[in-house]
């Protein structure tokens, strides 16, 4: 596998300290790579894979920590675009949202313009039957929620405000036009803001009641930046991004950045939504992609005292210890989703732009290559397409969003 050496690693670790430096080496680095490296196949894997398709569109998911199968199996959501997904999302191109009925067949569709290409709309399963996506009202200028039921294919509810992740009547969200100003892979465009816009007093993570609709301030970010002080926060940027309920629901993993100086700061956060003070779980500037493996731990990619490598973190002890991997396995940065002992995690592109999907086994340490996707040039930066792994509720399924015919698609792969 041509990945990418140790040395080459640190190298690029270096070059955080260099944003706009590593950006244009990156690049360039990559078409030479691909160039040299280049494979005569497109994707590999032994399991059976299955395309969702609309329309002639292209379609996706979004992010990794949700399915889009219902934990019945009968249905499955996902976007569809017929604006080209190699292109940036566009405020005025709205997405549609499908349901579709995986026993009759049929399709109903939504629609939404607040999206990007990374996360979506938010779309995810809040119950059994019904789900729930982003959207923005025009009229009011604000950005909703819809809940749609899927057994009657009609919009049930609409909340005055977006949502990041549910869980049963409890939603936590974010400024999403905050965060398509500091980071726009995961905003909407559809507020622009500027920097002398912001207020750090009345932003950071909130809280919504699905049934009575409420919807307030939980943490501040200024509130954050108590959390262990450093100086430079006061003359940064801040921003909060992927919040996700822990399986009990009464507390939850975020991660609080802060940009000084071109450099961003990762502080991964664990709250409580009854509004306790907030705890930092990791010791140093790097956080990634995070999973809960029970109620009390999570999996993250991070740096710590053995450099960047996946580790578990308890959340009540802080302890952190590097994931069991197989001797000489080299792990890059991922996506982690798990289904009782199973953890599935994907690669960014190697040098030969295939993407890696593995599966681990935490009991025995075995690990197995599940499949490679190749990812076209033109997918860069806000428009890649990352694999984005995730289990179905049965654990027989494994879906990934994958651009390895030329366009942007939603794939199952049967598990059994």
């Amino acid at each position: 596998m041509p990945n990418y050496s140790f040395l080459e690693r640190k190298i690029a670790s270096f070059l955080r300290n260099f944003p706009w430096i590593k950006s244009v080496l990156k690049r360039s680095y990559q078409i030479i790579n691909f160039i040299l490296y280049k494979k005569k196949y497109s994707y590999h894997t032994p399991l059976q894979i299955v395309c969702y398709e609309y329309d002639h569109d292209e379609t996706f998911f979004g992010y990794y920590d949700k399915s889009p199968e219902n934990i019945t199996g009968e249905y499955v959501i996902f976007h569809a675009s017929k604006w080209p997904t190699n292109q940036l999302p566009h405020a005025n191109l709205p997405i549609k949202i499908i349901l579709q009925n995986l026993q009759t067949n049929d399709f109903f569709a939504f629609e939404t313009s607040a999206y990007n290409w990374q996360q979506g709309s938010k779309l995810q399963w809040i119950d059994k039957y019904r789900f729930i996506f982003n959207d923005f009202d025009p009229k009011h200028l604000n950005f909703v929620s819809k809940i749609v039921d899927a057994q009657s294919a009609q919009i049930a509810k609409v909340l005055p405000f977006p949502i990041y992740d549910t869980y049963k009547e409890t939603a936590l969200s974010l400024n999403f036009s905050r965060l398509n100003l500091l980071r726009p892979d995961y905003g909407y465009r559809n507020i622009k803001l500027t920097n002398s816009q912001l207020n750090d007093d009345a932003d950071g993570v909130f809280i919504g009641n699905m049934v009575s609709g409420e919807f307030e301030l939980l943490y501040s970010l200024n509130m954050l930046k108590k959390i262990d002080y450093h100086p430079n926060m006061q003359k940064s940027l801040h921003k909060v991004n992927h919040i996700m309920f822990s399986p009990s629901g009464n507390k939850f993993i975020f991660l609080h950045r802060y940009l000084y100086k071109g450099r961003r700061y990762d502080r991964l956060m664990l709250g409580y939504i009854d509004g306790k003070t907030p705890k930092l779980l990791n010791r140093y500037s790097m956080v990634s992609h995070c999973f809960w493996i029970d109620d009390n731990t999570i999996v993250t990619f991070m740096e710590d005292s053995e450099g960047d490598n996946y580790y578990t973190v308890d959340c009540n002890t802080g302890n952190i210890k590097p994931l069991k991997l197989p001797t000489n396995f080299a792990a890059g940065d991922g996506h982690p989703h798990i289904f009782d002992n199973k953890l599935i995690f994907d690669t960014y592109p190697d040098k030969a732009r295939m993407k890696l999907l593995y599966l681990l086994n935490l009991d025995t340490t075995q690990l197995s290559l599940l499949g490679e996707f190749f990812e076209p040039l033109q997918y860069h930066l806000q428009t890649r397409c990352d694999l984005h792994p995730r289990w179905n509720y049965l654990g027989n399924r494994i879906y990934i969003d994958s651009t390895h015919t030329g366009k942007r698609h939603l794939y199952a792969l049967s598990y059994e």
